[in-house]
């Protein structure tokens, strides 16, 4: 009897995990990777949300999708979509390029840590600065609360407890890397909605911050290039200068 309900109970949390699952995103998942061993129990599958939008359901595909690349606007599109839905994340403007595409700043974590981000930042601009900061082993005898005045400069030690670290991902700083703008919007999913112990403590111990895509012109650019080659097999390549303002790279 006892082997029954254990048996059951594993069944029943089987169940429930698979349920949490987006079925139709991970059997693409597996379907597109060329390799099994290119997969691990982490990203073989893909979780799902009531309310948090996959990318299949925003940009009509998953990432990963063979011949398939994502403009700047796109990516941006859903980095935005992730933001609305999702108090998980937030989405920052970090201003635009000489050819007018602009560049994003998304970070994720715990809600209550982006209540306090402007927090967080002040304390890793302290940080920073060993200007701005004391040292607590450098205190004079006896410590008391009252060294923590207004005036005083702030702890290092008390600054560490209090923050968090900022760990910023970025993609797309070279225009032909074509893969990490397109992993970094799942990667961003990932972080916002899973619920594994893994992940959550991600969340709540730091700041993620996602840029996913540095170089937005040569990023445009070269999928122009792509799409080109993709329609037109038989005509020569649009040459290499193309995707680069200045510099061919």
């Amino acid at each position: 009897m006892r082997r029954f309900i254990i048996c059951a109970s594993l069944l029943a949390a089987s169940s429930i995990c698979h349920a949490q699952n987006d079925e139709g995103y991970s059997k693409k998942i597996r379907e597109y990777t060329t390799e099994p061993f290119f997969l691990t129990e982490l990203v073989d599958h893909l979780p799902s949300s009531r309310s948090v939008p996959t990318p299949e359901k925003v940009l009509g595909h998953i990432i990963g999708a063979p011949n398939v690349l994502s403009y700047t606007a796109d990516i941006n599109k859903y980095m935005r979509e992730l933001a609305r839905t999702s108090p998980r994340v937030k989405v920052f403007s970090m201003g635009k390029s000489e050819e007018g595409r602009e560049m994003i700043l998304v970070v994720i974590s715990d809600e209550k840590n982006l209540k306090k981000l402007e927090r967080y930042k002040q304390i890793n601009a302290l940080l920073g600065d060993p200007r701005t900061v004391g040292s607590a082993s450098r205190r004079p005898a006896p410590y008391a609360e009252s060294d923590r005045s207004p005036g005083r400069r702030p702890y290092v030690e008390d600054l560490i407890k209090e923050g968090l670290p900022m760990y910023w991902a970025t993609g797309g700083m070279h225009s032909p890397e074509s893969g990490p703008p397109e992993m970094l919007m799942e990667l961003a999913y990932r972080l916002a909605v899973e619920e594994s112990p893994m992940i959550k403590e991600i969340r709540k111990d730091s700041i993620v911050m996602i840029t996913p895509v540095l170089e937005t012109d040569g990023r445009d650019r070269y999928v122009d290039t792509y799409l080109y080659r993709k329609k037109n097999p038989k005509k020569p390549p649009i040459p290499l200068i193309y995707w680069g303002h200045y510099v061919a790279h």
